[in-house]
């Protein structure tokens, strides 16, 4: 599912809005990228808000000159007075009014350790934030493009006509580091004075493709070329999330089942999307083999079948055993117990041998009898449930079924082999 990041305006164009900031109606144009679930880029823009590409997903994405970095202990205090609590230990180090800031916690913050807490205007990323979901956009996160780190970080880039000021097009440098996060001129002597010859060396460099040149002449090394784009896309799948607090969205189960869902669809999920579509892959031709072989079992048994009853019969009909060989057979076979005057299992004398063998004792001979081809029906008038169970009990090895009903018994034949 692709992705919108939305660069928020620097502070720089709430100031002053050049002419080359704004659409033909006047509105401020906002920078934004559409990325893959991959992370690479799609396509990228300038536009009027309005015109912004409606996706589900939305990450805002906050300039290095909209945020400052702050790290002390966090507070031990409930998740409901954690913003007052952080409110007070800012208060001293800030020189504007604590309630005007929005507050933000590094991920996986511990109360009792020391942990980095970034600040912004409040009243602007609230306007902002309006102002994206009042387009029907959901913005699911905010990131800061620059964050603190134990391994230093290195980024050249030259600003545009829209971030600071119009007429400075020289190369700038965002520095990242364990103590904050830092923005200065290139040209100055201020950045080669705090970053000294060690850290930058050992810095990850990056710089966009305008600035590159003069970032390898200044660290005198290679750095990797990131543009812009690439980098506000790489920032947004990052761990930080600075919509904290009272700007938490509602809904969070949706937010939640969401978010796993992208985090699902996303490259770290691959492997196992891949193995469980393989493992189904498997699965459905082991199914399709199997079904295979038991069919081909099938087949070669009935086949043998056909082929036993053909030459146990050859006098009947080869249609009729290809059609169904059970049948045949069993016809087949009374027709020779017919001819050999021996009773079938449905004949009246099996029936009535079958009752006489396991007749109770002390019971005197039936009242009344009917006959019916595989059922012999007795008057059971005086019959208790004892001598009842007394005559089925031998009769169930042999296959016989005793059924009571109502004043009398039914002795059912065998029923025959393969047939119902």
């Amino acid at each position: 599912m692709p992705v919108l990041v939305v660069a928020l305006p620097p502070l720089s164009r709430l100031q002053s809005v050049g002419a080359h900031a704004l659409s033909p109606a006047g509105e401020m144009e906002w920078d934004y990228v559409v990325a893959s679930d991959g992370g690479s880029v799609q396509y990228s823009g300038r536009c009027a808000p309005s015109l912004l590409p409606k996706l589900d997903s939305c990450i805002a994405v906050l300039d290095t000159q909209r945020v400052s970095w702050h790290r002390f202990g966090v507070p031990k205090a409930p998740s409901g007075r954690l913003r007052e609590a952080l409110a007070g230990v800012l208060e001293e180090s800030v020189l504007s009014d604590v309630q005007a800031l929005h507050l933000a916690l590094q991920p996986e913050a511990v109360g009792g350790q020391q942990a980095w807490l970034a600040a912004t205007d409040r009243t602007t990323l609230i306007a902002h934030l309006a102002t994206l979901e009042g387009l029907g956009l959901s913005v699911d996160r905010i990131v800061p493009i620059a964050t603190p780190s134990e391994q230093p970080k290195l980024h050249f880039f030259v600003p545009d006509a829209h971030t600071i000021d119009g007429s400075d097009k020289a190369v700038r440098l965002q520095w990242s580091h364990p103590q904050g996060v830092v923005e200065l001129s290139l040209g100055s002597g201020l950045a080669r004075r705090l970053i000294g010859e060690e850290e930058r060396a050992a810095a990850e460099a990056t710089a966009t493709p305008q600035a590159a040149a003069d970032a390898e002449q200044w660290l005198g090394r290679p750095v990797r070329v990131l543009t812009s784009e690439a980098r506000a896309v790489a920032v947004s799948r990052g761990a930080w999330d600075l919509r904290q607090f009272d700007l938490v969205r509602r809904h969070r189960g949706v937010r939640v089942w969401r978010d796993a869902w992208r985090r699902w669809k996303g490259p770290a999920w691959r492997p196992v999307r891949m193995g469980l579509l393989a493992f189904a892959a498997v699965q459905l031709i082991g199914l399709n083999a199997w079904a295979w072989q038991l069919r081909e079992t099938v087949n070669a048994r009935k086949d043998g079948l056909v082929t036993i009853v053909s030459n146990s019969f050859p006098r009947a009909n080869p249609q009729d055993i290809k059609r169904d060989p059970m049948a045949v057979m069993l016809r087949e076979a009374q027709a020779l117990r017919a001819a050999a005057g021996q009773p079938a299992n449905t004949d009246f004398e099996t029936l009535l041998r079958a009752t006489a063998f396991a007749w109770p004792d002390g019971k005197g001979p039936a009242n009344t009898l009917a006959f019916e081809p595989g059922r012999l029906t007795i008057a059971t008038t005086g019959w208790s449930d004892a001598q009842i169970d007394q005559l089925r009990a031998p009769l169930r090895p042999l296959g016989f079924v005793v059924e009571a009903e109502a004043g009398r018994l039914v002795v059912s034949a065998p029923r025959s082999v393969g047939r119902p």
